[in-house]
C-alpha cells in the first residue's frame, strides 16, 4: 500500500546503535517496575508522544487527516483503545526492517511534519517502547490486581449500615424489620440478596412497593438532567403542545367550577410524559433502550382526553391520574425524543437547525461532549472558507458529528411540533445520519426512529446511562480523563473510576439493558459504601464513599422516614431553592455544598420538626412509637428530694441510644461519649425548664404548634383521648431539644 507522507510527528536522525541502547535501558527499567501495555500506552505513548506532539495534525480535520494515522480526541469514550489500535497498525508497517513509527518521527521517509522530536526525548522513548511491546507484550504484571474489584484498602460500611444507606438513598425509607434482621444475621451475601429483592419490588414492611419508591428517586435524577419539570406550572406544557392537532387541549376552560385544577392536571400529565416513560420502562423491567425507541407515549385520562383519545374524566377521581402507555395516532412517537416537553426544553431556531438538540443527544445518550472535541470555540464569521460548518476543519471537527444527528430531527419544528419541511433537509449542511451511516432521502419520514434505533445499540448509550445513575446516586461529578493531567492523582482516580464504570457497563449490556443491574452495582460498590481506609492511595480516597448535601426532596423523605412527620411543603416549595434545589427553569443546577442560608434552613427544620414530632409520638402506645419507646412523658431522673432514679436514668440513655440509631443510623454503645453528651443536654434542659415552670416564668403547657392536637401527616384533628399539651416537668421539651440536636447534625443533613 502507499505510505502517506505525513504519518507521525518526527525528530532528528540517530544511528541504530543508539536505538538498541535505548531499548536495553527500557527493558531494564521495566524489570525494575512493571507496567502493563494498557497503562504504558496511556501514560507514556499518549501522554508523552501522541497527545502533545502528534494529535494537532493527526486528527480527522488536521493536516494529516489523509494519512494512515488518524487519532481521535481524548474527549471521546474509549479514545485510548481506538488510538492504540490505530498506532499498532502503523507500527506494523516497515521500511528497511524498521517500524515507521520509529522513522517518521525522525523526519525520515518524507514526513510532512519534518523532524519535531529528538531521539533522546521521552516521546521517542515511548514510541520505541510501544514497538518493542508489540513483539513482547506485557498484558498483566505479576501481582497486579483489578483496581475495580474487591481488593481495596478502603473499609466499607457494615452490611447493616449499608442496608440503611441504600434504602434511604433509593427509597427515602428505613429498611424493614425483616430485612434488618436478615442482613444482620447473614452479612454481605444476604445484603446482596436483599438489594435484589428491593430492586424487584418487595412490599413487606415498607409503605408501598419498593420499586415504586425507587422510581420516585430515579425520576428526580432524570429530571435533573432533562429539566422537563420546567413545564409543571400553570398551562406551560399545554401551551407548547400542538393545539392544531389536539383541539381538546383547552377544554378545561369550559369547566368554570374547577377550571384551574383541571388545567393543572392536564398540564402536568403532558409535562411528565418523558419522565413517566422512563419510570414505566424501569417498573416494567423493559430494556432501557425503550426510553428512546418506544412507539407509545405515557398518558393518563386527563392527557388522553386532551389528545382526543378518550372521554372526559371526572374531577376528583385520583385513578384518572394513573399513567399508561398508548400510541398517538396524530404524530409519530419515538420514545421521549418526540414529547413536547423534551423538544421544547431543548429548543431550536431557524439558524440553529436542531444542533442544540443534537448536542443534547450526544451529552445525555452517547456519553460524548462534542464541545470538547475542538481546542477552542470558533467564530464562523471569521472563517475565510465558504460554508465553514461544512468545509472549515476548525468548525466541522464538531459539526461533522452534530449536524447529521440534527438532520434526524428534521420533521419537528422550532416549537417542537411535528411539521416536516416541504423542501427537505438543508443541502448546505452535512446529510442526516449517524456516524458513518446516512439516512436515505426516501427514509426521511422515519429519520428520528432510524436515529434512535442506532443510538441504543451503540455502547456509548449504555455507558451514558451508567454515568447518569452513578452521578445521581453517589453525588460525584464524573472525572474526565481529558481534563486531568496524565500521571496526577486525579488522573489515577479517573482510571479507577473508568475501570469500575466500564465493568458496570459490561454487566448492563450483558443483562439486556436492565437498569436494576446498574443500580445494584453502584450501591454495593466502594464509591457508595466506603467509610474509612487502612492504607488506601490518595487516588482511591479521592472519590470513595459519598459525602454530599441531601437534596430538598431527599431530606423531606428522610424526615418522614425517621420521625414520622412531614415538614409541610417547606422543602418542596417554600425553601426549595434556598436549600440548594432547582426549579428546572432559571435554576437548573443543584448546590452541592452548604452555605449560610442552607445552614439556617437546616436549623429551622430541626427545630420545627422536633416541635411537630415529640408530643404525637408520646400519646401512642410504646410498641407503636418511632421515637420514644423507652420513656414516658412523666419520667424524671431524680426524685423531688434529689435522689437518683436509676431505672429512669438508664431508660433515658436507652432512648437516646435509640434516637442515634433511628435518626443518624449510628449504633452506639451506652457508654459512648456521644450518648453521654446528649444525656447531659437532656438533663440541663429538663432541670432548667422545670425550674422555670415552677417559678411561673415558663408555662407548663406546650406551645400551640407543638401540641398533640392533629395528625402530623394528614392534618386531621385527633380524638380527644390523644390530645395532649401539658408538660409540667419539662420532659417533652427536653426531648424536643435532644431531637433538634440530632436533626441538625451533619450526619442527618449530608449523605
Amino acid at each position: 500500500m502507499v505510505i502517506m507522507l505525513s504519518l507521525l510527528v518526527a525528530c532528528s536522525t540517530q544511528d541504530k546503535d543508539t536505538s538498541a541502547i535505548l531499548t536495553e535501558d527500557l527493558i531494564e527499567n521495566e524489570e525494575e517496575e512493571c507496567v502493563n501495555d494498557e497503562d504504558f500506552f496511556a501514560q507514556e505513548v499518549w501522554g508523552n508522544a501522541l497527545s502533545p506532539v502528534c494529535y494537532s495534525c493527526h486528527n480527522s480535520q488536521g493536516a494529516a487527516a489523509e494519512s494512515d494515522l488518524v487519532l481521535v480526541s481524548n474527549a471521546l469514550p474509549n479514545y485510548l483503545q481506538i488510538n492504540r489500535e490505530n498506532l499498532s497498525y502503523v507500527a506494523s508497517l516497515q521500511i528497511d526492517d524498521e517500524s515507521l513509527v520509529l522513522r517518521k518521527p525522525l523526519g525520515l521517509d518524507g514526513h510532512g511534519g519534518g523532524a519535531v522530536i529528538q531521539e533522546d526525548s521521552d516521546a521517542f522513548k515511548a514510541l520505541l517502547g510501544f514497538v518493542e511491546r508489540l513483539e513482547n507484550p506485557i498484558e498483566e504484571c505479576a501481582g497486579e490486581e483489578d483496581i475495580s474489584g474487591p481488593e481495596t484498602q478502603l473499609i466499607l460500611a457494615t452490611p447493616s449500615t449499608s442496608l440503611r444507606k441504600i434504602t434511604m438513598n433509593l427509597m427515602g425509607a428505613l429498611p424493614s424489620a425483616d430485612h434488618q434482621r436478615r442482613v444482620q444475621n447473614g452479612g454481605e451475601s444476604v445484603l446482596i440478596e436483599v438489594v435484589e429483592e428491593v430492586l424487584s419490588g418487595v412490599e413487606q414492611g415498607y409503605s408501598e412497593n419498593t420499586k415504586q419508591l425507587i422510581s420516585e428517586h430515579l425520576v428526580q435524577i432524570w429530571n435533573d438532567q432533562l429539566l422537563t419539570d420546567r413545564y409543571l406550572a400553570g398551562g406551560a406544557a399545554i401551551n407548547i403542545s400542538d393545539y392544531d392537532r389536539y383541539p381538546n387541549l383547552y377544554y378545561y376552560q369550559t369547566d368554570t367550577l374547577n377550571s384551574t385544577a383541571v388545567r393543572d392536571l392536564v398540564n402536568d400529565a403532558i409535562a411528565r410524559e418523558p419522565l413517566e416513560l422512563m419510570r414505566y420502562v424501569f417498573l416494567e423491567d423493559r430494556p432501557w433502550s425503550e426510553i428512546l425507541t418506544a412507539d407509545y407515549a405515557m398518558i393518563n385520562d386527563w392527557s388522553a382526553f386532551a389528545y382526543s383519545l378518550g372521554s372526559s374524566p371526572t374531577y376528583g377521581d385520583e385513578q384518572h391520574e394513573t399513567f399508561y402507555p398508548m400510541q398517538l395516532s396524530a404524530v409519530p412517537t419515538v420514545g421521549l425524543l418526540t414529547s413536547a416537553a423534551f423538544l421544547n426544553r431543548h429548543p431550536t431556531t431557524d439558524t440553529n437547525r436542531n444542533r442544540h438538540r443534537s448536542k443534547v443527544i450526544f451529552d445525555y445518550f452517547l456519553n460524548t461532549d462534542v464541545l470538547a472535541l475542538a481546542d477552542r470555540p470558533i467564530d464562523a464569521t471569521n472563517s475565510a472558507i465558504h460554508n465553514p460548518t461544512l468545509n472549515d476543519p476548525q468548525c466541522n471537527v464538531c459539526h461533522s458529528l452534530i449536524d447529521p444527528v440534527a438532520g434526524a430531527f428534521q420533521n419537528w419544528d422550532d416549537d417542537g411540533h411535528y411539521n416536516p419541511r416541504d423542501e427537505g433537509w438543508y443541502p448546505e449542511m452535512f446529510a442526516p445520519g449517524f456516524e458513518e451511516d446516512a439516512i436515505a432521502v426516501n427514509e426521511s419520514a422515519e429519520a428520528l426512529r432510524w436515529l434512535a434505533e442506532l443510538i441504543v445499540i451503540d455502547r456509548r448509550f449504555a455507558r451514558g446511562t451508567v454515568n447518569s445513575v452513578f452521578e445521581g446516586i453517589t453525588g460525584f461529578a464524573l472525572l474526565r480523563g481529558y481534563e486531568e493531567e496524565t500521571g496526577s492523582i486525579r488522573y489515577e482516580s479517573w482510571e479507577m473510576q473508568e475501570a469500575f464504570l466500564e465493568e458496570v457497563t459490561n454487566k448492563f449490556e450483558a443483562g439486556e439493558l436492565d437498569l436494576k443491574i446498574v443500580i445494584r452495582e453502584i450501591v454495593l460498590s466502594k464509591y457508595f459504601r466506603a467509610v474509612d481506609h487502612a492504607e488506601a492511595s490518595e487516588a482511591e480516597l479521592l472519590f470513595a464513599g459519598t459525602a454530599r448535601l441531601l437534596t430538598p426532596e431527599e431530606l423531606d423523605k428522610r424526615i418522614l422516614a425517621t420521625t414520622g412527620v412531614q415538614w409541610g411543603t417547606n422543602l418542596s416549595d417554600r425553601y426549595r431553592l434556598l436549600y440548594g434545589g432547582i426549579d428546572s427553569n432559571g435554576v437548573s443546577v443543584r448546590l452541592t455544598e452548604p452555605n449560610g442560608v442552607i445552614a439556617a434552613v437546616g436549623s429551622r427544620m430541626a427545630n420545627n420538626v422536633s416541635c411537630l414530632a415529640v408530643a404525637p409520638d408520646f400519646v401512642v402506645p410504646k410498641e407503636q412509637r418511632r421515637l420514644f419507646p423507652y420513656v414516658e412523658k412523666t419520667y424524671q431522673p431524680y426524685t423531688e428530694d434529689g435522689f437518683d432514679v436509676p431505672m429512669v436514668q438508664e431508660n433515658i440513655r436507652l432512648n437516646i441510644q435509640h434516637l442515634f440509631l433511628r435518626i443518624l443510623g449510628q449504633d452506639l454503645t451506652l457508654d459512648d461519649p456521644e450518648i453521654e453528651i446528649a444525656y447531659q443536654l437532656w438533663l440541663e434542659l429538663q432541670e432548667e425548664g422545670k425550674g422555670l415552670v415552677e417559678d411561673g416564668t415558663e408555662s407548663q403547657n406546650l406551645q400551640y404548634s407543638c401540641r398533640s392536637l392533629w395528625d402530623p401527616i394528614t392534618g386531621e384533628v385527633l380524638p380527644s383521648d390523644l390530645n395532649y399539651y401539658e408538660d409540667p416537668y419539662y420532659t417533652m421539651r427536653a426531648w424536643r431539644g435532644v431531637l433538634t440536636y440530632l436533626l441538625a447534625d451533619y450526619h442527618f443533613l449530608v449523605e
